[in-house]
């Protein structure tokens, strides 16, 4: 199309403009989220029956750390090659990820038929395809849609927000998040190291759903820094590698630029709730934020991963403490990553 004339030019742009405007107005809106229940599953066996560490290793009092691994497997070859777990495992992703489903179904008073989208994520495959959620939805046995979205420690953020930037036609009535883990698999147990007293075993699971619920879902960030990995690498079928100096210099101060950015959002008596960080680091950030009620989970459950902020809700929801009008997750972790999820209860 050519346009000969100024006039002809100015209706034209008209004509773009109204368009715009009717795009505008026809947008759909963002479906609201709620969050039905939540649930976690860790596997029987203690890590500290098999193995012990002495006090010039850790300066924290050693959370009741699970693994996957047998005894047996522990004690004869260290882990010194994670390529050779299999055969050693009492309890795998999928296993631990459909746990932590069913629980979650469980309080939330669905079926897993009234799904109708699975959302998961492992930084310890066992294997890379099918996907985790795939396994996950197959030992449930529906069949629909299901994929893995990674952010390491902060899947619930990631998933909550992926879930926040759907149109409403997108989003089924039932969606269920999860994030499973086995870091003890890819842990080196030939020499005493920190690491064995801050990661375990275990997967969280929510039902998230359009159908309004108790708690609402404000808003959900997640965000990753892969430009510092070398602070903490995952070998697909190696040793885990994690600098712990990377929660002071990166996580804390990332974790406070987070809250300040979301700062009008959070009211001034919310309950934050935190799962991931060691207790010094634990402090650091609380006296940082000068917010006297917070709750942490490590001290009972130890790093899980991506798996302890679903977890975490779900303990101190048993342990009824969890009364606050506004709950605040702060998640950061494996991955490099991040994330603030800010619930609020519907009245």
């Amino acid at each position: 199309m050519r346009l000969s004339s100024r006039g002809e030019l100015k209706a034209f742009w008209k004509t773009i403009q109204s368009f715009l405007v009717v795009i505008i107005f026809i947008k759909e809106p963002m479906r609201q989220l709620y969050l039905a229940s939540t649930g976690y599953s860790r596997p029987d066996t203690r890590l500290f029956d098999s193995i012990s560490l002495g006090d010039d290793v850790v300066s924290f009092p050693i959370p009741d750390i699970r693994t996957a691994l047998t005894p047996e497997y522990l004690s004869e070859t260290k882990n010194e090659d994670p390529f050779q777990v299999m055969p050693a495992l009492l309890a795998t992703p999928t296993s631990l990820g459909a746990e932590a489903a069913r629980e979650a179904l469980q309080f939330g008073k669905r079926e897993p038929q009234s799904l109708g989208l699975i959302l998961g994520a492992t930084c310890t495959p066992l294997q890379t395809t099918p996907t985790e959620s795939q396994r996950v939805g197959k030992e449930l046995g529906v069949k629909i849609p299901a994929y893995d979205i990674q952010a390491g420690g902060a899947d619930f953020a990631l998933h909550l927000e992926t879930l926040l930037s759907w149109k409403e036609s997108s989003l089924p009535e039932n969606t269920l998040i999860l994030s499973s883990h086995i870091p003890t698999s890819r842990i080196d147990f030939r020499e005493e190291s920190i690491e064995q007293a801050v990661f375990s075993d275990g997967a969280g699971a929510a039902v998230v759903s359009t159908v309004k619920s108790d708690l609402r879902v404000k808003t959900a960030v997640a965000k990753t820094f892969p430009s510092l990995g070398k602070h903490w690498t995952i070998d697909l079928y190696g040793h885990l590698e994690v600098n712990l100096g990377i929660e002071r210099e990166v996580f804390v101060p990332r974790l406070l630029e987070l809250i300040n950015e979301h700062g009008s959002l959070i009211s001034e008596d919310a309950l934050f709730i935190e799962s991931q960080l060691t207790p010094q680091s634990f402090s650091q950030l609380q006296e940082a934020v000068g917010i006297g009620k917070w709750h942490s989970s490590f001290n009972d459950l130890g790093n899980m991963f991506g798996a302890s902020p679903f977890a975490a809700l779900r303990y101190f929801q048993t342990k009824e403490e969890m009364d606050a009008e506004q709950i605040v997750i702060l998640l950061s972790g494996a991955g490099l990553s991040i994330g603030i999820i800010i619930l609020e209860r519907e009245g």
